[in-house]
């Protein structure tokens, strides 16, 4: 893929509502595989609440190129990143 506004995975249980609504959000089991980015803010953005951990998020060969931001992990478990690789603009920059 191209450029992404914000992150290529985004798991983000404080939209809109938040933690006003009436059901817990709930986010597992979740395989990402050969993803390629060409600019993104984050290349991972999660954030879950502590009562309802995102669960057994799996990143497998992916790129994230031009990325502006670290990546954000606010009550993740189980995360498994195999052969990822992000690239910062910082980096990019250099490597000019």
């Amino acid at each position: 893929m191209g450029q992404v506004a914000e992150a290529v995975l985004k798991i983000d249980f404080y939209y809109e509502e938040g933690d006003r609504g009436n059901f817990t959000p709930i986010v597992r089991n979740v395989q990402m595989k050969n993803v390629e980015s060409g600019k993104s803010q984050f290349g991972i953005w999660i954030r879950a609440y502590d009562r309802s951990p995102a669960t057994n998020i799996s990143l497998d060969h992916c790129t994230f190129r031009d990325v502006a931001e670290p990546n954000v992990l606010d009550n993740v478990k189980n995360l498994s990143l195999i052969n990822v690789q992000t690239m910062y603009q910082a980096d990019a920059k250099k490597a000019k």
